[in-house]
């Protein structure tokens, strides 16, 4: 893997996108609890899959089963 050493760029974009000090003190700042970003990835023009509706429960450890899923689990 290679590294991207160019730190004087990274330090460039910084500075110009930083706030300033005054900027920070001259208005207030506040979240905006309503201004959330949808909680699901939407898919325009694909028919949605439904889930099914009855699950099996099992006894079954799940770290176990996860880790057996790569070693050609039958899934019982």
């Amino acid at each position: 893997m290679t590294h991207n050493r160019n730190t004087e760029a990274a330090q460039q974009y910084h500075d110009l996108t930083k706030h300033s000090y005054w900027s920070i003190r001259s208005s207030p700042h506040y979240l905006d609890w309503a201004n959330k970003p949808s909680p699901f990835k939407v898919y325009p023009g694909i028919e949605p899959i439904p889930l099914p509706r009855a699950l099996v429960q099992t006894l079954a450890p799940a770290l176990e089963v996860v880790a057996a899923l790569g070693a050609g689990f039958s899934g019982e």
